[in-house]
């Protein structure tokens, strides 16, 4: 029997979360599921779900709750939420009704309200948290109670996301996966002559990357502030950023051409932009964009900075660093030294900007322990995340939900 998986994610912007999901519902055996992919809103990560054959779709619902260590508890996301509320579960009850899903797997802690409806068809639900969705908060843990109780089973991406979460015996942890296949240090020379011909670079210079939307949460301003001082050492470096500010079009909308007229920076990469140009370092900074495909930037890289803030669930940045065999300099925080053990990233204090410089520059000046690092990750990529095990890992859960489900229906006949 097939059985049908309805996976929903909030919105259809790119970013790790829904790379991961789409992965995962492509990569699932044929003969046992059917995925459908549902967003919340139009993006580019429907044509991605094109491209990878996938059965994809968007409905509008536009109550969500996003809350996490990442985005913090402000009045608008809370009118928005109360307002499309209702709306929300009259769509939500009329896309299960008309799919009639064996289960529900839902993406993101923002789908509260989805969740909610799910329980009330008695559809269960397996909850994907790939987020802090508890920062030691009284709201986090109410909305991290609220996950738990309203779902079948709970996936936590890492150790340090299942701690913020309150119900052990369904919690399964199940970190991110990556393709090392794709992400394979074979590819290196290859991309990275691609690259300095994008980047316009002619000679050998040293490319140090961060990937993710510009965020000072992500580590973006601390970067520029370190290289403040590495610039002085090694002008020659450049640092790429893979990753933006606000969706296409958002300078047209009410508020963005109100920024626009009062001169306010529209968005996160736009005050970087503002900040680099003020310290004169625009010249060492690419920023490349969103990228739909980001191995052969990581390939590119010969170092890869993750200096967060504020912690995340599992970033797939670090995991295609390591099976690139690209060394890593990562923010001692969260779940870090989980993903990248001790001996595959040198670790700085989260925010220090001479912690961070320190590192990288021990990493610029030598070669050898860029390789040391390098090799060690893509031995722990292909030891501990490879999309084999992962995709093995999440249908045991499904089989383990199925016949749980099937053997309370034939006890209760």
């Amino acid at each position: 029997m097939v059985l049908k998986v309805l996976f929903i994610h909030s919105g259809a912007g790119i970013g790790g979360a829904p790379v991961s999901m789409v992965t995962l519902a492509a990569s699932l055996d044929p003969n046992l599921y059917d995925p459908h992919v549902v967003f919340t809103d139009n993006g580019p990560m429907i044509d991605i779900c094109k491209q990878m054959g996938l059965r994809s779709s968007v409905t509008k619902m536009r109550a969500v709750m996003a809350y996490g260590a990442h985005v913090p508890l402000s009045i608008k996301p809370v009118i928005n939420f109360v307002i499309q509320f209702i709306p929300t579960i009259i769509k939500a009850r009329q896309l299960i009704k008309t799919e009639k899903p064996d289960f529900i797997h839902l993406n993101t802690s923002a789908l509260i309200s989805i969740g909610i409806v799910a329980r009330m068809q008695n559809v269960p639900i397996i909850w994907h948290i790939r987020e802090v969705v508890n920062p030691g908060t009284l709201f986090g843990s109410l909305l991290a109670g609220a996950i738990c109780h309203l779902a079948y089973r709970v996936i936590a991406v890492s150790d340090y996301v299942a701690q913020c979460l309150p119900d052990v015996e369904k919690i399964s942890v199940v970190h991110n996966p990556v393709n090392t296949s794709i992400f394979d240090p074979q590819y290196k020379k290859r991309h990275r002559k691609t690259i300095n011909s994008l980047l316009g670079l002619s000679k050998p210079n040293i490319l140090i990357g961060i990937l993710g939307s510009v965020q000072k949460e992500k580590g973006h301003f601390v970067l520029a502030e370190a290289v403040r001082l590495i610039n002085k050492k090694f002008p020659e470096v450049i640092f790429l950023i893979v990753g933006g500010g606000a969706p296409e079009g958002y300078a047209d909308t009410l508020r963005g051409r109100f920024k626009t007229f009062l001169r306010i920076p529209l968005d996160n990469q736009a005050k970087l932009n503002k900040f680099l140009s003020e310290i004169n370092l625009t010249k060492v900074f690419k920023n490349v964009g969103y990228q739909t495909d980001v191995a052969p930037y990581v390939g590119s890289m010969d170092i890869l900075v993750a200096p967060n803030t504020k912690p995340e669930g599992c970033p797939r940045s670090l995991l295609e660093a390591m099976s690139m065999s690209v060394p890593v300099v990562v923010s001692d925080i969260g779940p870090s030294r989980e993903i990248m053990g001790d001996k595959s990233a040198y670790f700085c204090e989260p925010g220090n900007v001479l912690s961070l410089s320190n590192q990288l520059i021990g990493l610029i000046e030598s070669k050898v322990l860029r390789e040391q690092l390098g090799d060690a990750g893509r031995a722990r990529a292909l030891s501990k995340f490879r999309v084999e095990n992962h995709i093995e890992k999440i249908q045991n859960i499904y089989k383990s939900v199925s016949n749980d489900i099937n053997s309370k229906s034939v006890m209760n006949q």
